[in-house]
């Protein structure tokens, strides 16, 4: 069984066609994915390897902001985390003050997204 509870980092996919995204990150971290066919078969696949990734769907009328600053506050909740990997959202889709709300002291630009990092605990 493969354990990626205990990382301190964490995975948050916005891109619909990630599976090999997904392949490449379920074992190492908890990985938070947006619900796409491509997307949900390879959820399907890594939780037969029991590998926990979560599946979330965009709302009706929400823009990329306000969903991401829904799901930092949900991963907040269930994961220690120093570091959140943005994929598909750039730092200018990310609330600062969401961020600020659960301790993110820096936001860096990645080439696929951005990253967010708080103090370790």
């Amino acid at each position: 069984m493969i354990n990626n509870q205990n990382s301190r980092k964490v995975a948050l996919i916005f891109e619909k066609a990630a599976a090999p995204l997904i392949d490449e990150l379920a074992g190492a971290m908890p990985v938070w994915v947006i619900r796409s066919p491509e997307n949900d078969k390879a959820a399907d696949v890594a939780r037969l390897n029991h590998v926990d990734v979560t599946v979330f769907f965009e709302r009706d009328g929400e823009s990329k902001l306000d969903t991401c600053a829904r799901l930092l506050l949900t991963i907040d909740e269930h994961h220690q985390f120093d570091q959140i990997t943005i994929y598909g959202a750039l730092s200018s889709e990310i609330d600062i003050a969401i961020c600020q709300s659960i301790g993110v002291t820096d936001i860096e630009p990645t080439d696929q997204g951005c990253r967010l990092s708080r103090p370790a605990e």
